[in-house]
């Protein structure tokens, strides 16, 4: 359903609250649940299939990111030119993407505060003046909805399960019993999370196979 059409059925159901004070539960309900990492949310270039390339100046160190990102998840290279990995003591690990191998860089990230974009800085060592050296592996923030006309953006088959956490939401408030509300965060919220990390993903991340166990054909080559 719409945004509008999911405030409407809202509304019969809680009628002592405005349209605008529902449509303020049902953006912070959705912020929620898209506060949980999921697959669907991780930006990817449509024209490379990678994440972007964070753009890194000379002898800068901390930087702000994009206003669409909510959390860093990593950094990553194929390139190590430049950087020490001894001043690491073995902190730089490897890191598949979609089967190829690169490096995990290290990074200390701060999410998106509501009135901050989100920061990240690279640690020990000066990443230089690059374009295309860096992918920024992050989650999107969903937007904030803040008129009727913005939709959801989360599937139309998970939107009751919205209204029913703005109706939790409205009952804790009104009569102090947040049973409900405490079910709809562990369970029904979890179940919208998991049901979102369904469907074809890329495979970002995952654990790398063991040395001995690896075979480097030429369709596994690294990059």
């Amino acid at each position: 359903m719409t945004t509008r059409e999911l405030v409407v059925y809202l509304q019969k159901k809680a009628s002592q609250y405005t349209p605008a004070e529902l449509l303020f539960l049902v953006d912070q309900v959705q912020k929620m649940v898209m506060s949980k990492v999921t697959a669907q949310r991780y930006n990817i270039d449509e024209a490379t299939g990678m994440p972007p390339f964070i753009v890194t100046t000379d002898g800068v160190y901390t930087y702000d990111l994009p206003s669409d990102c909510m959390r860093t998840l990593s950094v990553f290279t194929n390139n190590m030119s430049g950087i020490d990995t001894y001043q690491y003591d073995g902190k730089i690990k490897e890191y598949r993407y979609n089967g190829v191998m690169y490096y995990n860089l290290p990074i200390k990230s701060i999410d998106a505060l509501p009135n901050h974009v989100a920061k990240l800085t690279f640690v020990g060592f000066n990443p230089g003046t690059t374009t295309n050296k860096y992918y920024h592996q992050y989650v999107l923030k969903a937007p904030d909805i803040t008129a009727l006309t913005v939709e959801l953006s989360i599937p139309a088959q998970h939107h009751f399960a919205i209204a029913d956490g703005v109706l939790a939401r409205v009952r804790a408030e009104r009569f102090g019993d947040n049973s409900e509300w405490t079910y709809w965060q562990k369970r029904t919220m979890l179940d919208i999370v998991s049901e979102l990390n369904q469907g074809g993903q890329p495979m970002m991340g995952e654990t790398p196979t063991r040395p001995e166990y690896r075979h480097y054909g030429k369709a596994n080559s690294c990059a």
